[in-house]
Parts: structure tokens; C-alpha cells; sequence
């Protein structure tokens, strides 16, 4: 990938949009249980940026989102790597899902995400093509590992910030993805602030106790 291409991984100029396809995606797999495997293949060809867009979704639901937050951690190091295409291993392609929880999850947040889309456009195509993949994997890692850590209500700001990431790759808004890049260095400074209130009550409990 030469440095001055444009990232393949966005999707432009479709009416359509990302919410919108993950739904009729959802709408089109079999009832029943299927497999991250078949929601990436369902995908297709838009598959990284709207899979990233599925994971952050979910991310956001507290319990199951560490699962979400380590297939995020596989996609991220794809992007790193240099792969457009989502890419997972295969002990990971075989975690099963539940396509009616997750179109219910979808349609109880479609809402906000709307509002959200009203404000997205294709631009700042330069800043896409600065930040890159790579970048975009950075940030994506960062967020997954904090969604992974058990960190109480910790999940919610990465999760955020993974959302403009994604709608941002997924509409070809650069200024988006550049809020999203701000919003994962403001979700690591308010993840290690609630870790270093974690240490500081557990050290005040001990401190009481002895």
C-alpha cells in the first residue's frame, strides 16, 4: 500500500447507510446461532469498517463486551499489519452469535447513531490518508484492550471513540476519524483515571482495616 492511497476501507458514495447495512446484513444470516466467521463473510468487501462498527456496538453493552473488545484487538493488529480485510484466527471465526440479539441491540441504538450519521459526510479525505490503517489500528488496539481490562464502566469511553472511528472509515468523513483518534487518547486518560480510583479505594479499605 503506497503512503498516498487512500484507505480502501471506507465506503463512499452509497445512500445507504452503515447502520442501515449492518441491518439488512443481520436480516440476511439464518436464525439461530452463526459465527463471527459468517457475519465477516456476510459482509463482503465493506467488511473491516462495518465489522468495526458491529464490535463497537456491541462494545458498549457491559458483560459481553470483553469478547467484542478482543475480536476488536484482532482486527486492530490486522491494520497494523497492513490488512484492509478484517482478519481474525480461526479459533475466533468459530465464536457463535445470536443475530436476533444483535439486530435488537441495533435497533435500541439506531436512534443515537442516526443523529449521529445526520452529521456525516465524505470529507477530509486528507486526514484518512494521513492517519492511515496503521494508525487506525493503533487506536483500535488501544480501545480493545481497554474494553478488555475489567475495568468497571471502562468500557464505555473506548467504546465511543470506536464508534467515530468506524462510522467515520464507513462514510469517508475525516473529521470523524480524526475526533475518533482524539476520543481514544481521552478514553485512555479516563480509564487510567478510574483504575488509579480503584487502587486509591482499595488502598483506603486496607488502610481502615489494619
Amino acid at each position: 500500500m503506497s503512503n498516498g492511497a487512500t484507505p480502501t476501507i471506507r465506503i463512499q458514495g452509497e445512500a445507504v447507510g452503515p447502520v442501515e447495512k449492518l441491518r439488512a446484513m443481520l436480516d440476511g444470516l439464518p436464525d439461530g446461532s452463526v459465527t463471527l466467521g459468517d457475519v465477516i463473510d456476510a459482509l463482503g468487501s465493506a467488511g473491516t469498517g462495518l465489522f468495526l462498527l458491529l464490535l463497537s456496538l456491541t462494545a458498549l453493552v457491559p458483560g459481553i463486551a470483553p469478547v467484542f473488545g478482543a475480536a476488536l484487538c484482532a482486527i486492530a493488529v490486522g491494520l497494523v499489519l497492513g490488512h484492509e480485510q478484517p482478519l481474525l484466527p480461526a479459533r475466533m471465526r468459530r465464536w457463535t452469535l445470536d443475530p436476533g440479539r444483535l439486530r435488537a441491540g441495533l435497533d435500541r441504538l439506531a436512534p443515537r447513531i442516526a443523529w449521529l450519521q445526520a452529521w456525516l459526510r465524505p470529507r477530509g479525505d486528507h486526514l484518512l490518508r494521513a492517519s492511515g490503517p496503521r494508525m487506525l489500528g493503533v487506536a483500535s488496539l488501544i480501545n480493545g484492550l481497554l474494553i478488555v481490562l475489567p475495568i468497571p464502566f471502562g468500557n464505555t469511553a473506548p467504546a465511543i471513540a470506536m464508534l467515530l472511528l468506524s462510522l467515520g472509515l464507513v462514510t469517508g468523513d475525516g473529521i470523524a476519524v480524526a475526533a475518533g483518534l482524539a476520543a481514544t487518547v481521552v478514553a485512555l486518560a479516563v480509564d487510567a483515571a478510574f483504575v488509579g480510583l480503584g487502587f486509591a479505594a482499595v488502598a483506603s479499605l486496607v488502610n481502615s482495616l489494619v
